[in-house]
């Protein structure tokens, strides 16, 4: 009885999604009402989205991509959640609250509160642009070209999000686990790729030899502490992520160099 009403519910899922853009146009309640069965029984062998979904694609079956509206009003809640509550109070409850769902349709979406912290902290990641730092063989473009385009816009996302980061580190420490969970998803991408592509550089003698993955973790480092100053002294450092990036990258690429650079007028770099 129990299989064939799992079948049933897989059934109607697949004939309701069948024609549809995105799945979050068909609800829980059009399931169980055309697999005839109850919501708590729907939920019974389906306990979130991801479960159902995950059995109709194993099954064949076509499953359509979600929606980017809903997607991204829950993460802008979810933001919203975290900088007002913290990680205590980062629960499904107060984010399904915040964006006026229940919690049944939030679970369709993200299935735990961990699994949506990582998928805001890859929205605020610069992986993107991070894995974008590769160079061909033969290449004649000097590195610092795509070093700065990254640097610049790693300026303006913890710029942006200066609120964020200064509660995921003063948080840390009382809420271990999740802060790793953040950390780990947003920034250990990051450092793997610029680490990846400082290597490369080393290699094809662009900068002197040397431990690229100190050496990413020293240019982060940076822009971690500019959105953290930022944070806490506000106006009292008035410049801009542009020129921020620009000094930045400038003392780093120094710092790295496989020669001496010759300094221009002022000091910078031609």
């Amino acid at each position: 009885m129990n299989r064939d009403r799992r079948q049933r519910i897989m059934h109607a899922a697949a004939a309701l999604l069948e024609n549809k853009a995105h799945h979050d146009e068909v609800t829980v309640a059009a399931i169980a009402e055309r697999a005839a069965v109850s919501k708590a029984t729907l939920y019974r062998h389906f306990p979130t989205k991801a479960d159902l979904l995950s059995a109709l694609e194993r099954g064949g079956h076509r499953v359509p991509p979600p929606g980017p509206g809903r997607r991204e009003q829950i993460l802008e809640a979810a933001l919203g959640v975290l900088g007002k509550a913290g990680f205590k109070g980062f629960t499904m409850d107060a984010i399904a609250r915040a964006t006026g769902l229940t919690p049944a349709a939030l679970y369709w979406h993200f299935s735990s509160k961990e699994e949506l912290l990582k998928a805001l902290a890859r929205r605020y990641s610069v992986l993107s642009l991070a894995e974008q730092l590769t160079e061909a063989p033969g290449s004649t473009t000097r590195p610092e070209a795509s070093l700065r385009a990254f640097a610049g816009r790693l300026a303006e996302v913890v710029l942006e999000r200066a609120d964020l980061l200064w509660l995921i580190i003063s948080e840390a420490q009382a809420e271990p686990e999740l802060a790793r969970e953040v950390i780990g998803s947003g920034l250990g991408p990051v450092l793997a790729a610029l680490a990846a592509y400082l290597e490369a550089g080393a290699a094809r003698g662009h900068f002197r030899p040397g431990n690229s993955l100190v050496r990413a973790q020293a240019l982060l480092s940076l822009f971690v502490m500019l959105g953290l100053a930022r944070r806490a002294f506000g106006e009292l450092l008035p410049f801009s992520a542009e020129e921020a990036s620009r000094e930045y990258l400038d003392i780093f690429l120094r710092g790295i160099a496989s020669a001496p650079r010759p300094a221009s007028e002022g000091g910078r770099e031609p």
